[in-house]
């Protein structure tokens, strides 16, 4: 899935959803609990979304 944060507008990132324990950054497996999995996973193609992360909320 590809990923677009709106405060960086030309940046895109390609993640994949993975269990607890496959979460690694490095390879963009990003574990499906996370507030950037939990986001992702209830959202398709086009919708805009709110992360609720510990820093605050992006876009």
């Amino acid at each position: 899935m590809d990923l677009q944060v709106a405060r960086w507008v030309h940046r895109r990132y390609r993640v994949n959803p993975v269990g607890t324990d496959e979460g690694d950054l490095d390879r963009n497996h990003i574990n499906w609990v996370s507030p950037l999995g939990r986001a992702s996973m209830q959202s398709t193609e086009g919708d805009s979304v709110v992360l609720e992360a510990p820093g605050g909320n992006e876009l």
